[in-house]
């Protein structure tokens, strides 16, 4: 949609969040990690969308007959994304298991 540059930035707002969230999901007691995701997934869908909804609308306004496609097209990217935050948290995890061997 000829916005690649904040496409990217956004790219690298979430990798340093998600960077950013793994060592306070790891040393929080496990009974709150299911809270705090909750809260974190929460602000994420109040936040992504907000960013995206100029840029948006000024397509849809320029490309007002093309019909939206069905959300569901979009599972194959959540399951990348999924997939690369496992990639993040994993190695994570294993890090700060290895420098705080009581907290794992």
């Amino acid at each position: 949609m000829g916005h690649q540059d904040k496409a990217r930035k956004v790219i690298q707002l979430t990798l340093l969040t998600c960077i950013a969230i793994t060592p306070i999901l790891f040393f929080i007691p496990d009974s709150l990690t299911r809270i705090v995701g909750l809260g974190i997934e929460a602000a994420f869908y109040m936040i992504f969308p907000s960013i995206q909804d100029r840029e948006f609308g000024e397509w849809e306004g320029t490309h007002a007959e093309t019909v939206p496609s069905s959300g569901w097209n979009a599972i194959g990217w959540g399951v990348i994304g999924l997939l690369l935050f496992l990639l993040i948290l994993f190695p994570v995890f294993i890090v700060l298991a290895k420098i705080f061997p009581g907290h794992a």
